[in-house]
């Protein structure tokens, strides 16, 4: 697309990032939180990136247990995958006044642009949280102590079951199917003349 000079622009890329309020705005549908909050941020569906107060809060705490216990595998693998997440979101979002480190690696490596909502990338830093909450977790359910064990039964319950109350989109299958059997349909007839697909 960039050799044919149909490049994204910048003002897209800019447009579309995320911004803190973002990754604290619910969607619509999440059973726990009303639409927008507590972020607020509702004008476009890439800027509502919250999966609950849980796996934010929680990923914070793996992430400290993870440094000072990084000497155990558990605590070592919550200290990565915690930092690595909030790592990502750092990179990603766009500050106050409008600086942001995927905005400024965009400009200048033009093939970034191609991530036109580098927001959907919240799917991967919240499997991150969760992964470093489970290792955090884990450690508890080991320590021998019942009531550890069952707080963090507790917490990986309610965690899972916040994450599932986000209620994510999803598109049917089927309907996916009939619209690439129609383009390659579309394609077949217009030969080499060209097809514009949406």
């Amino acid at each position: 697309a960039v050799n044919a000079g149909m490049g994204r622009s910048m003002q897209e890329v800019m447009d579309l990032a995320p911004t803190w309020a973002s990754w604290f705005s619910a969607s619509p549908a999440h059973a726990w939180w009303p639409a927008g909050l507590p972020g607020g941020s509702l004008e476009l569906s890439e800027h509502v990136l919250f999966s609950g107060l849980l796996p934010v809060l929680l990923s914070l705490g793996a992430m400290i247990w993870g440094l000072c216990n990084r000497h155990r595998t558990e605590g070592a693998w919550a200290l990565v995958l915690g930092s690595s997440a909030w790592l990502i979101i750092l990179i990603t979002v766009r500050w106050p006044g409008g600086f942001s480190l995927w905005i400024e690696f965009a400009e200048k490596i033009e093939p970034l642009r191609a991530f036109r909502a580098i927001g959907r990338i919240h799917i991967l830093t919240h499997t991150l949280m969760v992964g470093a909450i489970g290792f955090a977790l884990s450690a508890l359910s080991h320590s021998g102590q019942q009531r550890l064990v069952l707080a963090g039964r507790i917490l990986l319950a309610a965690t899972l079951l916040e994450g599932i109350g986000s209620h994510q989109p999803a598109y049917a299958v089927a309907e996916a199917q009939a619209r690439r059997d129609a383009l390659v349909d579309a394609w077949a007839e217009a030969g080499d003349a060209p097809v514009l697909a949406y």
